[in-house]
């Protein structure tokens, strides 16, 4: 009984195989050169998975930045939960200034803008950042389900999809976001 009734909610738990859109090798380039890095969190729930990458990155020499949100915006992770999770062990954590959906660079705080313009590379997670962040020219890789159809059609793919996408924007670059399994 057990079993079925596992087989039955598979069924309506989407767990992809693979990306809908790919640029991991492009991550993996990119990442060669860059020294200081900007790992933008989202969703509180997720810094467990966060921090298992971000140590991957430490143990690469990578100086990694860790940015939060500066208040709760329905689920983002803030500065108690980087610390809780212990995170300021690991890395500098420094608060975006925001206190809206995405990132408003216009609203960021000091540190933020200081961070984002020295990066050598933007890990940003999240629909929101993505938004908000994608046309700013800096070499950012997004990872982001697209949520709404908007996205899912600007990013090439379908509703629901997991992508880890480079910015389209980036000055000298092409990206392959909407040319990848659609």
């Amino acid at each position: 009984a057990e079993e079925n009734r596992f087989s039955k909610n598979k069924e309506k738990i989407k767990i992809p195989e693979e990306l809908a859109v790919d640029n991991y090798d492009k991550f993996r380039e990119s990442l060669k050169d860059s020294i200081n890095i900007l790992y933008i969190i989202d969703n509180a729930g997720e810094i467990v998975f966060d921090k298992v990458f971000i140590k991957e990155l430490v143990k690469l020499d990578k100086k990694v930045v860790l940015s939060v949100k500066s208040n709760p915006i329905i689920n983002d992770a803030t500065l108690e939960d980087a610390v809780e999770a212990k995170f300021d062990n690991l890395a500098r954590v420094i608060e975006t200034g925001n206190s809206n959906i995405g990132i408003n660079i216009s609203d960021s705080s000091d540190a933020f803008l200081e961070e984002f313009k020295k990066a050598d590379l933007i890990i940003s997670k999240g629909q929101g950042n993505f938004e908000t962040l994608d046309k700013t020219g800096a070499n950012i890789f997004f990872l982001l389900m697209a949520k709404c159809e908007k996205i899912a059609r600007e990013l090439g793919v379908k509703h629901s999809d997991i992508v880890f996408a480079e910015s389209k924007a980036r000055p000298g670059r092409e990206s392959n976001v909407g040319s990848m399994n659609q």
